[in-house]
This record gives C-alpha cells, structure tokens and sequence, in this order.
C-alpha cells in the first residue's frame, strides 16, 4: 500500500499586470481605476511636517532627490506608507529640489509624522493616461447625462 503526503506551499508576489474587463455594448457603464501608477519617488521623511494652514510641507532625508521646481505640483500625491500616517494621502500642491507641499484637508493628524516615516509620490490617474487620445477608438459620448448622487 502506497501512503502519500500533501503539503500546501503559499506563494504571494506584489500585484503586477493588468485587469481586463467587459463593458455591455449600447450602456453608460461606470469604470474605476483599480491599479495605481508606479510611484515617481519613494524617501523618508526628515522630521515632523510642518504646517501652514492646511498646507502641510516635509523634507525628504538624505541627499536632495533632485526634484525639479513644482514638477508634482499638479496631478500628484504623496502617500504615507509607513510610520504614523500610514495608509493616508494628500494631494500635492508644491515642491523645491528636496521639499514637498501637500494639502491637508484640514486633516490635523498629519502632525503626528516624524523622521523616517517612508512616503511615495504617485501621480493620479487621468483620462488621457488611461485613454490616450491618439490610440483610443472605443469610447464613445453618451447619449444620456450621469445621474447625480
């Protein structure tokens, strides 16, 4: 008689690819966005942010990223991935070479950061990232208004 052992192995990766989906032909169909774009940096925070109103500003730590001038400050945010305000974000409004600017939203636990907290800058998603007017054939304006909430 032949005895055999099963053993269950999990394997776990980071999330990578892309979701397809089908939308009925003829119908408004809402669409999300369920993937986020890489971040365009990914540092710690050099102390406690400093706020000015409901604009909140942190130091990157180290040498400086070497930013450009307000290159996040439209269509960008800045995600909290660690420490304190893990899991939090706000959207940009301003960075220097090592400085970045985000609103708060009145949010005042934003204070409750401190040095080496790691966040990431991620741009937002537009229509034209995910529909790029010079390829995109298959969206096509509805007939009807959206209904408001």
């Amino acid at each position: 008689m032949a005895v055999g052992a099963f053993g269950q192995t999990s394997v776990s990766t980071a999330p990578v690819g892309f979701i397809t989906g089908t939308c009925k032909a003829g119908t408004d169909t809402y669409v999300g966005v369920p993937l986020m774009h890489s971040p365009d940096f990914v540092g710690t925070i050099s102390g406690v942010p400093t706020t000015i109103g409901t604009i909140a500003i942190v130091a990157a730590t180290g040498t400086s990223p070497g930013w450009t001038t307000n290159q996040f400050a439209s269509l960008y945010y800045v995600k909290f991935i660690g420490g304190a305000l893990n899991g939090r974000f706000y959207t940009v409004t301003a960075n220097d070479a090592s400085t970045i600017s985000f609103d708060t939203e009145g949010d005042t636990a934003v204070t409750s950061g401190s040095a080496g907290d790691q966040f990431s800058v991620i741009k937002y998603w537009t229509l034209g990232d995910l529909f790029p007017p010079g390829v995109q054939t298959t969206i096509a304006q509805s007939a009807n208004r959206l209904p408001r909430r």
